[in-house]
């Protein structure tokens, strides 16, 4: 176990050769950076570069068992790596692919840890966008409360069970916390509680007289 310990740490230190397909800095983004987008977007584009050479590599010296003519390598920096990785099969014969499984498993789960971080910051973006004041209607408010993220209803005294039977059919929940009907916040939770609620839009009143 001590002399296959050895050997791994050996290839892993052959394995810095690749640092240009493999190694992709991607330290932490602040979502609230005006650049974030940019970045994100840079960030995976990178990442997803890198995941399709890896595959590349792999894929081409399967096929050819050498990297010469390997897109973007030098003859000479090709032939090191033929070179360097023929020595290290024989060493470590069980390594099979010079960018390993597991290096191509870490690239995609940064890629959808990115991902994740685009989504959220396109989520913040669509609730900032949403209106930030209260909107009132008789017996209450609906509420945008973008640091819990929800869309509340704020009633002025406890609502009718044919009011909560309708709050729940379009998604909303009680929240002891708040004191407030909820759901998360997003594009459709405005229509949602104007629903349950029997709240007209202006849109609705217009389109009532048109078709009248």
């Amino acid at each position: 176990m001590s002399r296959e310990d050895s050997l791994w740490e050996e290839y892993r230190q052959i394995e810095a050769i690749l640092d240009k397909i493999r190694s992709v800095g991607t330290g932490p983004v602040d979502l609230a950076d005006p650049h974030a987008r940019e970045i994100l977007a840079e960030q995976l584009q990178k990442l997803q570069s890198k995941l399709d050479e890896s595959k590349a590599l792999n894929a081409y010296y399967r096929k050819h068992k050498s990297f010469d003519g390997f897109p973007g390598l030098t003859a000479e920096a090709a032939t090191k790596l033929t070179a360097d990785f023929a020595d290290t099969q024989a060493r470590c014969p069980w390594v099979k692919s010079p960018v390993s499984d597991y290096e191509l498993t870490s690239l995609r789960g940064k890629i959808k840890r990115t991902q994740a971080r685009l989504d959220e910051l396109d989520k913040r973006t669509e609730q900032a966008e949403q209106p930030a004041e209260s909107t009132k209607f008789s017996g209450g408010e609906i509420v945008h409360n973008l640091e819990a993220d929800r869309l509340q209803i704020l009633f002025d005294e406890k609502p009718d069970e044919e009011t909560r039977a309708a709050l729940k059919q379009n998604g909303f929940r009680w929240s002891p916390r708040y004191s407030a009907w909820q759901r998360q916040l997003t594009p459709n939770a405005e229509a949602a509680a104007r629903r349950a609620l029997g709240i007209e839009t202006m849109q609705d009143t217009d389109k009532r007289s048109w078709e009248r």
